[in-house]
């Protein structure tokens, strides 16, 4: 036989701390995704700079970003990811429908600056043969010139 589980009785201000933690936990669980997208355009080049991760909450934002950003001309798209620390598969899935939509065009898209966890994310999911990477974005602007 397995060792029994003691249960102890817990006084009232202790279950009113614990009620309070599993609260702060959630609140903390439900804060949005602390992210923002800046773009600027550097001759045919439109440079997005990422600033927070990358996940399930902050993704539709950047594929708004993306959306907004498509032309029918072709375009590199240089994607700065120098201060994104995570990427989650709702973040994949952004870059890869983003390129999808632009590579018909002749349009390039080019990560630059990612850390080694995103960059884990990357190749774990195959995706670092889809798309082009740099280590910053000067490198990526002097092979385009």
């Amino acid at each position: 036989m397995g060792a029994a589980i003691r249960f102890t009785e817990r006084t009232a201000e202790e279950d009113r701390r614990r009620k309070l933690d599993y609260r702060m936990q959630e609140v903390v669980l439900m804060q949005p995704a602390k992210m923002s997208v800046s773009v600027e355009s550097k001759g045919t080049c439109r440079l997005v700079r990422i600033d927070g991760d990358i996940d399930s909450i902050s993704s539709p934002e950047l594929e708004l970003t993306f959306s907004s950003l498509r032309e029918n001309d072709e375009v590199t798209y240089i994607v700065d990811l120098k201060s994104v620390g995570y990427i989650s598969s709702m973040g994949l899935r952004v870059f890869l429908s983003h390129l999808k939509k632009t590579r018909p065009n002749g349009s390039r898209v080019v990560l630059v600056g990612a850390n080694e966890l995103v960059l884990d994310v990357f190749r774990m999911s195959g995706f670092t043969s889809f798309f082009e990477f740099r280590a910053d974005i000067d490198s990526a602007l002097a092979e385009l010139a």
